[in-house]
């Protein structure tokens, strides 16, 4: 007899019928479970395909239409951070968004959106253009520091990134401590060319950051200390700190009607002077300055 005997074809089904059902009831096991997994979640599974369908529609109207396309001079780091901001703000009025920048939406005429306007701090009807923010950007990219640094190190662009939303939110804080401490309403809107020559001629900052570098990491690290109201206090202050060679802090402020126009300057004076276009901010019917004009 062989060593290498095998059980009969009796003993043999009777293996595979108890595999077979073994097999089975596992299957049966799991339905089971789905099914009363389904049962039980049922509410949350909506709100999640709810959730879902929210964040599809927003993808749809952001992609509608041919001139729906991200600024590709953001490149693909700009695509993610687009995409992560159109998630994180989705609840914000998406009607009138045509297309992205900075990660946040444009409407058709060029202007920010309520998301953006959320994320920088800014009054949801605040009307700030995109093209104002390309400037920030061209006028950073453009100092003399950074672009020796650019020539040093043999690339085009300096900042792979910045943020508009914080960059915003940090100058509108100071700039409403301005206008809070001239009118003493920051909810102010509109601005009479007498409300201009009302404002500082110039401020002095103090900083709690120690970091060396040519300015503050961070404007929320700076405190206005003086204001000076009028032309002969700025340049006071300007001659004491040349002349005695004092730190003071000073940053001149411009918000003559003069101010509120762009510029026509040559190309050496334009690329490193703020200039943004003053056209998206027209005056109000009476003559006025808007406040986003003003900022």
């Amino acid at each position: 007899m062989s060593i290498f005997s095998i059980n009969d074809n009796s003993n043999y089904g009777s293996i595979l019928s108890q595999s077979k059902a073994n097999k089975e009831s596992k299957e049966n096991s799991k339905i089971s479970f789905a099914n009363a997994f389904l049962k039980q979640n049922a509410s949350k599974l909506n709100e999640i395909q709810s959730a879902n369908s929210q964040t599809l529609i927003k993808s749809e109207v952001l992609n509608s239409g041919s001139n729906s396309t991200l600024d590709t001079n953001y490149g693909l780091f700009s695509e993610f951070q687009n995409t992560v901001h159109t998630l994180k703000y989705k609840q914000a009025d998406t009607s009138n968004i045509v297309s992205l920048a900075y990660g946040y939406g444009v409407d058709a005429n060029g202007y920010m959106g309520s998301d953006f306007n959320k994320a920088a701090g800014l009054p949801n009807d605040f009307k700030i253009h995109k093209s104002t923010l390309d400037e920030i950007e061209r006028k950073a990219e453009n100092n003399s520091y950074i672009s020796d640094k650019k020539q040093y190190l043999g690339i085009d662009k300096y900042y792979t990134n910045i943020d508009m939303a914080e960059t915003i939110r940090q100058y509108y804080n100071q700039f409403n401590q301005i206008i809070n401490h001239t009118f003493g309403d920051v909810n102010r809107t509109s601005f009479s060319e007498a409300d201009l020559n009302n404002l500082p001629k110039g401020i002095s900052f103090t900083t709690s950051d120690k970091t060396i570098g040519i300015m503050p990491k961070s404007y929320d690290k700076l405190t206005i200390s003086n204001y000076y109201n009028t032309q002969e206090q700025y340049k006071e202050i300007e001659q004491l700190g040349m002349f005695a060679h004092i730190n003071t802090g000073l940053q001149q402020l411009n918000f003559t009607p003069q101010s509120m126009q762009t510029q026509n300057l040559d190309e050496d004076t334009l690329k490193d002077t703020f200039n943004p276009d003053m056209s998206v901010y027209p005056q109000n019917e009476d003559g006025s300055y808007s406040k986003e004009a003003l900022f």
